[in-house]
């Protein structure tokens, strides 16, 4: 069981006691209210007496009060748990301070977080500031621990020691071990990673797997390793296979898997009791910034109650499950006696967008504005500064790449990719790219021709990848050399540039990866990236994770690596990279 989340002491307690008892005056009463009883399902007309940060009674009883106690009016509203988002990666674009300030002004109090791109850019005394920092937030942040990093870069390998993954999981913030990316290196008896699942076994840790697609066979060898939860499921089969066998199904609904409708529908067509679905979860798995114009975890439980699931276990899913999930329920994920008291205001269940946001006793928002900005990020003292790079590309490089037959990388979706057979001649075939990842210091270079990216694009270049390289994607190679460099003077960043004009820039000053801006304007800025891409002939879910994932190695098929176009169903390169 994890411990408390804000340390208990025995005038906590005592206090407690004596408000429930009504002989100590409540800190805040809330009123009139109808309260979701995720336990039951039921809605009562109860109200809420809170001792400073936490519930100490719920009921019709009124409580003591005195000059200092805050009354608040609860008459037309219902009131919910704060919601739990189980699987969030606060790095696509957006960082933890601006993901935590929008994800709280819409209900979100709980974050379970990926450390991936913090974790290969600081050390441990810097994470140790971040966890600090998450821990003087009003909405709770915790984390999970990585195995591998999702490419096959050596000096990214090697940050990955079991030393490290064991320091990592002894933080009481750190509640799991995975994402498991590369599970199938794992199944085959890699020690490193046998080490740390051991390791988060013996520390009572849970374990995140990544099975798209598994069969039965597969996730019993991961339920039999220790995995207890997979956000993956396509199908609703899918979903039924984790539940027999043990797990949590995480139900994902993000900006390249939109799966909840679907996912919904066929477990309704199969005859599954909802109303007995203590295991589900919802998440929107690291999504990136456009997705978020229709909110958090508010949309998912949205999205849940308009495809058929009843509305208090729509609400219990992003709850009470992925407390008890995680060994929380005694502190978050409902509105009973001793917990902390997130609270959220609703018009009613239909409309899980809160009017108002409690987060541990306070009003921290209302009609999804916070009321006060949360405490800024030391990104120096984190070592995420602009990216100081000296060497500068060439457009000799590129012109060197049509004197040999480049692979074809074609995009079945968003982030699937098929070898196609063939060997044009550059792009002058339409539906063609370039497409080049760069090592960060200049030293090498892997390009393919990329299929069913665009119809017509000059250059469109970004510093965020999945290998932490730089990639360009383009038919024009002046224009592309220049986005490149353009980027490298910026410190880091998107560009779109079109006949020498940039039709589309975006800074991401902390170390290339994330930006600054607040979750509003990032939205606004990323909508705007799509539709000029759509404008040229983009037509998949998510440019953004397209180029991300051109460099992770944890998904089929082709892949640009260090070592060259990959090829990850026959693990070995089909066209070596180039030194520079």
């Amino acid at each position: 069981m994890t411990k408390p989340i804000r340390p208990l002491k025995e005038d906590k307690v005592k206090g407690l006691i004596d408000v429930s008892r009504g002989v100590l005056p409540a800190t805040t009463w809330i009123r009139n209210g109808k309260v979701l009883n995720v336990y039951t399902g039921e809605v009562e007309e109860v109200d809420i007496v809170l001792f400073q940060d936490r519930i100490a009674y719920v009921g019709k009883k009124p409580p003591m009060t005195d000059a200092d106690t805050i009354v608040m009016d609860a008459s037309g509203y219902t009131l919910v748990p704060g919601y739990i988002e189980p699987h969030a990666h606060p790095f696509q674009l957006a960082n933890i301070e601006s993901f935590s300030a929008f994800s709280l002004s819409l209900g979100t109090t709980t974050m379970v977080n990926d450390n991936l791109i913090y974790y290969l850019n600081m050390g441990a005394e810097e994470f140790q500031y971040l966890l600090d920092y998450c821990s003087r937030l009003p909405i709770k942040n915790y984390w999970w621990a990585r195995l591998d990093p999702q490419s096959t870069q050596p000096e990214m390998v090697a940050k990955f020691t079991t030393e490290r993954l064991i320091e990592l999981l002894g933080q009481e913030s750190v509640l799991q071990a995975g994402e498991l990316t590369s599970w199938t290196q794992l199944i085959e008896g890699d020690p490193a990673m046998i080490s740390g699942i051991t390791e988060a076994r013996n520390q009572g840790k849970r374990i995140e797997g990544h099975n798209p697609g598994a069969s039965s066979e597969t996730l019993n060898v991961m339920a039999a390793l220790g995995v207890t939860a997979c956000h993956e499921s396509i199908k609703g089969e899918e979903v039924m296979r984790r539940l027999r066998l043990g797990m949590y199904a995480t139900l994902r609904h993000s900006s390249i898997r939109p799966d909840i409708p679907h996912l919904v529908r066929e477990l309704r067509e199969s005859g599954f009791n909802f109303e007995a679905a203590s295991r589900l979860l919802m998440t929107t798995d690291g999504s990136m910034p456009p997705f978020h114009q229709h909110g958090c975890v508010d949309y998912l439980i949205q999205l849940a109650i308009e495809n058929g699931v009843p509305a208090p276990v729509a609400y219990r899913m992003a709850t009470l499950n992925p407390a008890v999930y995680y060994g929380l329920d005694q502190e978050i994920g409902g509105i009973a006696p001793g917990r902390l008291a997130d609270i959220l205001f609703l018009k009613d269940l239909h409309q899980p967008k809160p009017v108002k946001v409690i987060a541990e006793g306070r009003l921290v928002a209302e009609e999804g504005q916070l009321l006060e900005s949360l405490p800024p990020v030391d990104w120096e003292k984190l070592r995420f500064l602009p990216m100081d790079k000296k060497w500068r590309m060439k457009k000799e490089w590129l012109d060197e790449i049509d004197k040999e037959s480049l692979p074809i990388l074609e995009l079945l979706n968003a982030v699937i990719i098929r070898h196609q057979e063939g060997h044009p001649d550059g792009v002058n075939q339409a539906d063609l790219c370039y497409a080049v990842l760069i090592d960060q210091d200049g030293k090498w270079m892997t390009t393919g021709l990329l299929k069913g990216f665009a119809h017509r694009l000059d250059a469109f270049a970004a510093t965020i990848t999945a290998s932490q390289d730089m990639l360009v994607i383009g038919q024009c190679k002046d224009s592309m050399t220049q986005a490149v460099n353009e980027l490298l003077d910026r410190g880091g960043g998107i560009l779109l540039k079109e006949n020498r004009e940039n039709l589309f820039q975006l800074d991401l000053p902390l170390g290339g990866k994330m930006s600054r801006l607040n979750m509003e304007e990032l939205i606004e800025e990323t909508i705007q990236l799509v539709h000029l891409l759509r404008e040229r002939g983009h037509r998949h879910i998510d440019p953004f994770y397209t180029m991300f994932f051109l460099s992770a190695t944890h998904l089929p098929d082709l892949r640009l690596t260090a070592q060259g176009v990959f090829s990850i169903k026959n693990n070995k390169v089909i066209y070596p990279s180039k030194p520079l």
